[in-house]
């Protein structure tokens, strides 16, 4: 049983009648029409090809353009990495070496997908078609993931028992296999470029709301395990301030795209005052990414305060990958004390809440994409395990800088800390 969606723009009287009309016709158009779309087609589009006896002669990803590693394919072809950003390494093309051979017995899923390194889109894009595979293949068969130390931090903070599952294929390797192999990712531009395929399949390699269903139950059965009977709960503020971390590096430099800090100052005042006027105990955490000494924050230490959230608030940013967590989370006891709950899995009733700043007509500067498309209400398919809300960006906001209209920030935080709810129905 699923949760249906449930989404909210909260708005303000100090626009016009007419611009909240249109607004709020826009923002059911295209986040809420979609979403119900999206939900309801449990046919997932795109292919995974099936292989028998495959020998992969190249199995690559470049994490550095100054040590390019294209390999040559058994049969003449090229299978390209991808670049640091993501994106196909055009440095690549100049090196061509020949790779150490791995031989594989048994099964195998290959998963490679574009954004290579990225947490956010290992999250978004990644971790769901992992889920998918591992919920129709055996136990016994394996995983082939390229190595980086941030999809191996995810899975094994996820599921140590499944990580052992996985063989981490290195650059400049090559992966010879005795079984049967799925292929996912783009075929022919992908960690995998196999010579012939025996079998075609169908299977979603887009993001798809099946996957997600799948992520959602296999975090769940984690959680279920590992709960404790009591713990304390937390409204997270996900500031996109500070320093940024990508792959192995820190980039000492500050994100786009950032709330104005005196106004974010504002808006977190307004949050605390919310608090205090609802009876909130729970614990409030402005969360950046980076531990007290201004680190990065580990993956296990991420996971554990997202795990812990009652309420999530902030950005359109990749650090609400983090909802991830979120699935499967323990439920608040309203009827007793909001700082404690008890270990029960949530239900419709009583889900995660997340308000989620998002560009609208009057913020198209904000980014690509503008308006209404940027947000992990979408990216997440219509995320049913959330009680999702939205404000949107002012006509100040820009590339650099942003603002938030803060008596509809406020209204959504009455909705969201009162206890307000939107359809809760059980498909």
């Amino acid at each position: 049983m699923y949760c249906q969606p449930s989404t909210q723009l909260h708005t303000t009287n100090s626009s016009s009648l007419a611009i909240q009309k249109s607004n709020l016709k826009q923002y059911n158009e295209h986040l809420r029409k979609t979403a119900f779309d999206h939900f309801n087609n449990d046919s997932p589009k795109g292919r995974v090809v099936e292989i028998d006896h495959a020998s992969f002669e190249c199995a690559v990803h470049a994490v550095d353009c100054t040590h390019p590693n294209v390999c040559k394919h058994g049969q003449g072809h090229l299978t390209r990495g991808h670049g640091p950003r993501g994106g196909q390494g055009k440095c690549l093309q100049n090196g061509r070496k020949r790779c150490d051979i791995k031989h594989l017995e048994g099964d195998w899923v290959g998963i490679s997908m574009p954004f290579f390194g990225l947490y956010q889109h290992f999250m978004i894009d990644w971790l769901p078609v992992i889920a998918m595979f591992r919920s129709i293949v055996p136990a016994t068969t394996g995983f082939l993931v390229p190595d980086h130390p941030i999809y191996r931090g995810i899975l094994t903070v996820l599921d140590p028992t499944f990580a052992a599952r996985v063989h981490w294929v290195v650059g400049q390797s090559t992966i010879k296999v005795a079984g049967k192999v799925y292929v996912s990712g783009i075929i022919g531009n992908t960690l995998f470029d196999a010579a012939t395929s025996s079998k075609t399949i169908s299977l979603g390699l887009d993001r798809h709301i099946a996957h997600m269903r799948a992520l959602h139950e296999w975090t769940t059965s984690i959680r279920a395990q590992s709960i404790e009977h009591t713990m304390a709960r937390t409204i997270i503020y996900h500031t996109r301030r500070g320093p940024v971390k990508s792959g192995n590096q820190t980039n000492i430099h500050v994100h786009g795209r950032i709330v104005d800090g005196a106004h974010e100052a504002h808006l977190i005042a307004v949050l605390q005052q919310a608090m205090a006027r609802h009876s909130r105990k729970e614990r409030l955490v402005v969360f950046s990414g980076r531990d007290a000494n201004e680190d990065p924050m580990s993956i296990e230490a991420q996971a554990a305060l997202f795990r812990t959230a009652a309420i999530v608030i902030g950005p359109h940013s990749g650090g609400m990958a983090n909802l991830v967590w979120t699935m499967g989370a323990i439920t608040n006891n309203h009827n007793t004390n909001h700082n404690h709950t008890h270990s029960k899995v949530s239900g419709c009733d009583s889900r995660v809440a997340v308000l989620e700043f998002l560009c609208g007509p009057d913020s198209k500067r904000v980014q690509p994409g503008c308006p209404w498309e940027k947000t992990f209400y979408n990216l997440f398919q219509a995320t049913p395990w959330i009680d999702y809300h939205h404000v949107l960006y002012t006509s100040k906001s820009n590339h650099r800088k942003t603002f938030v209209d803060v008596d509809a920030f406020e209204r959504a935080l009455d909705v969201m800390l009162g206890g307000g709810q939107s359809n809760h129905r059980i498909v």
